[in-house]
């Protein structure tokens, strides 16, 4: 599933797309934490990575899987030395989130 998102990743924008909306509401359960970062790093390397962080849908996304019990295991995944660029990404993510909430 990985790679079929991955290769979605340079058609995604942030316009009206039913296959985002559905993929951040069927993906927000727990046991789906690895697709959770495959999903951010969709977003940052979307050509419109800079505009995710402003869309409703994707700040309700993140704000609801990063309350959940298995974030710890995405946090321990990202901070493993060959996710270094994972880390990176989800924390762009986060940077680009914050701009927008001041």
């Amino acid at each position: 599933m990985r790679i079929g998102l991955l290769s979605y990743t340079k058609f995604l924008t942030t316009s009206r797309n039913t296959l985002l909306s559905r993929i951040v509401t069927e993906f927000e359960d727990d046991k789906f934490w690895l697709i959770w970062l495959t999903i951010f790093e969709m977003f940052m390397q979307s050509p419109d990575n800079w505009a995710f962080p402003m869309k409703s849908e994707i700040i309700k996304f993140y704000k609801t899987v990063s309350l959940k019990n298995t974030w710890s295991d995405v946090i321990k995944e990202v901070n493993k030395p060959r996710n270094v660029y994972l880390k990176n990404l989800l924390n762009r993510f986060i940077q680009e989130l914050l701009v927008v909430q001041i």
